[in-house]
């Protein structure tokens, strides 16, 4: 059976008059006959009682008209909204999604925005430039990372928070933090931090030195280079403290196999907060997107 087929029988219904029916649908008569006829054979039922002034539907005719409305409908709706997202350019993503609340928020955002056929999202695959580089120069329309506040201002990005990380110390079983449940931070004014000098942490680092500014100290700081995050959580710290998403699934295991302790700074500014950043012409492209983050939010209790 055809969608065509579906069509005519749909005409045919409303009018109950082959000829009338068959003139609407630029068709003949006896053709249209036809193509009833193949799908009463099909469907091994009497859609019709033809009638020498017409013809009217049987019960089995009734019955198939709401579902053949009801499929006619569906598919030019979703035609519809497939054309409008054939003719909307793709919103361009990038970011850092390993964390697995940043994860699970924003593939719960995609999959909202999918499936309301809002549009096509692309992940951006260029990676030769800083991430905030491709933002500012248009390479991309959306970026979800985290920054300082001031820096996205200083550029004159706009921002949405998606969610917040809280910091959590890292540190050998033998440094005294490792007897405490938690600390703040304001005990790590005399402590050394480490440093990682990559493109990836250092966004991480300057959100620690807005926090510790902002408790009245600069933090003291020990540099390391380090290519992932499995090398940075199994890098010697030498006394020093290393402070990490407490969210982070690779946490569960250094208490065991790394001989070391995971405490959690319990002040409330003490998070890495993860932002949607765009540009400020970019604003009415990634409204749709952004308000699936926020259904996102409201649905995964972040």
């Amino acid at each position: 059976m055809t969608f065509d087929y579906l069509l005519e029988f749909i005409e045919l219904a409303r009018c109950l008059n082959f000829t009338e029916a068959a003139a609407h649908l630029h068709i003949t008569q006896s053709t249209l006959s036809k193509h009833i006829s193949a799908m009463e054979r099909e469907l091994d039922v009497a859609l019709f009682v033809r009638q020498h002034d017409g013809a009217r539907l049987t019960e089995e005719g009734f019955l198939f008209f709401g579902s053949a409305t009801n499929i006619i409908d569906i598919y030019q709706t979703t035609h519809q909204a497939m054309l409008a997202m054939r003719d909307q350019s793709a919103l361009l993503i990038d970011g850092q999604f390993q964390n697995p609340n940043v994860s699970a928020l924003i593939s719960t955002a995609i999959a909202r925005f999918r499936t309301q056929c809002l549009g096509k999202i692309i992940f951006n695959r260029n990676q030769t430039k800083p991430k905030l580089d491709l933002l500012t120069e248009g390479d991309i329309d959306l970026l979800v990372m985290g920054e300082s506040s001031d820096r996205l201002n200083e550029r004159g990005l706009e921002f949405s928070l998606l969610t917040e990380l809280p910091f959590a110390a890292i540190v050998d079983t033998t440094h005294p933090f490792a007897e405490r449940e938690s600390i703040t931070i304001n005990d790590l004014e005399n402590e050394v931090l480490l440093q990682f000098l990559d493109e990836y942490s250092a966004p991480g680092w300057r959100t620690i030195e807005e926090v510790c500014r902002d408790h009245g100290f600069v933090p003291r700081r020990r540099p390391a280079l380090t290519q992932s995050t499995t090398e940075q959580l199994t890098i010697p710290l030498n006394g020093g403290v290393l402070l990490f998403p407490s969210t982070s699934k690779e946490l569960r295991f250094l208490t065991t196999a790394a001989q070391r302790a995971c405490v959690p700074v319990v002040d409330s500014d003490a998070v890495f907060r993860i932002y949607c950043i765009f540009k400020p012409e970019a604003r009415n492209k990634v409204a749709p997107f952004l308000e699936c983050v926020d259904r996102a939010i409201d649905s995964l209790g972040n």
